[in-house]
């Protein structure tokens, strides 16, 4: 209970302060991204998903990965684990068909299970490229051996992008929350 009322409370002072936190121009260009509209609607995934949200920080937990890639959930899906995109990747954490089988998801939608999976590529991707959030995203995004090959594509940049500003504001404080 001291949990969900220090992290309710954090979700009220991150709006607060969200769009006021000073970062190094990354995040200009994502101003309307950020705005009070979708932080809304992040505060209230966070709110009526609580115990859902803790579930997913406690999976990236066990995995290894920071509390802070929970944003990459929010900026692929908005936590939606019916969503689908035009490449046929599936659920909270647009896994693909592959990704999902390579590490252990049977079954996309399903939040927990494809939580462990993405936090299980997440760690892969961190070992790769050595730590680099934007690197690990992008890769996320499209692929590793992608990424290697060919360069970061336009999607790839732009989530990257938009998910490192997330990381810089980190609205949520989740990186405290370790």
């Amino acid at each position: 209970m001291e949990r969900l009322i220090f992290f309710l409370m954090v979700i009220i002072a991150a709006l607060q302060s969200a769009m006021a936190t000073a970062d190094d121009g990354t995040c200009s260009r994502w101003s309307d991204e950020l705005s009070e509209r979708r932080m809304f609607r992040y505060e209230q995934y966070f709110t009526r998903n609580h115990p859902e949200a803790e579930r997913v920080l406690a999976i990236l937990g066990d995995e290894g990965v920071p509390a802070r890639y929970f944003y990459l959930m929010l900026a692929e899906s908005n936590a939606r684990s019916d969503a689908e995109s035009q490449a046929g990747a599936v659920g909270s954490w647009q896994l693909t068909v592959a990704t999902a089988r390579r590490y252990g998801c049977t079954d996309r939608e399903n939040l927990e299970e494809s939580t462990r999976a993405a936090a299980r590529y997440l760690a892969k991707l961190r070992n790769d490229f050595n730590g680099d959030d934007w690197m690990v995203i992008a890769a996320y995004n499209q692929g590793g051996h992608n990424l290697r090959a060919n360069g970061p594509t336009n999607e790839a940049r732009s989530l990257a992008d938009f998910v490192t500003c997330l990381f810089i504001k980190d609205p949520f404080f989740l990186d405290s929350m370790e």
